[in-house]
């Protein structure tokens, strides 16, 4: 329930949020598609969540890079650390990468905008997060990600 509240709070406040210009929020299969400006640049950004149980997948738009994080509900880690990520979108191959925690439940993906493409016509996607001598496994079922895809590539200009 704690998880539930989590997401719906974090939606409600990308939403609220009284320094954001032009917003839209809407649901688009499975997703929670953000898109709005950056108070900053006033460049266009989008954030796409999707959450199953405990864990967040985040397809972003920001500064006109796109980039994946992934989000545990609780805190597992913390801040700076490194991490070795494989992904798999549906039962295809895998792609190795690096992250980093940005926060004790936010570890963001470098090199990521890679994943996009691969996640295309996927119903699936699924992550392994390793870290000292231990690893993490989850796998999230999506839907209308092309559609979720082509929408935050089209704010970032892709």
């Amino acid at each position: 329930m704690r998880g539930l509240r989590v997401w719906c709070l974090s939606v409600a406040c990308l939403a609220a949020s009284p320094c954001l210009a032009e917003k839209t929020v809407k649901m688009v299969g499975n997703f929670v598609l953000v898109v709005d400006q950056d108070p900053f640049s006033g460049d266009a950004r989008a954030v796409a969540q999707v959450k199953i149980g405990d864990d967040i997948v985040v397809l972003r738009c920001l500064e006109n890079s796109l980039s994946v994080a992934i989000i545990r509900d609780h805190p597992m880690w913390g801040s700076n650390e490194d991490f070795k990520v494989s992904f798999r979108a549906d039962d295809g191959g895998t792609t190795e990468l690096e992250g980093v925690a940005l926060a004790a439940d936010t570890i963001g993906l470098y090199d990521s905008s890679r994943l996009f493409d691969a996640m295309i016509g996927a119903s699936s996607v699924a992550f392994r997060v390793k870290w000292l001598a231990s690893s993490y496994s989850f796998r999230i079922h999506i839907s209308q990600v092309d559609k979720v895809i082509a929408e935050v590539k089209e704010v970032c200009g892709n």
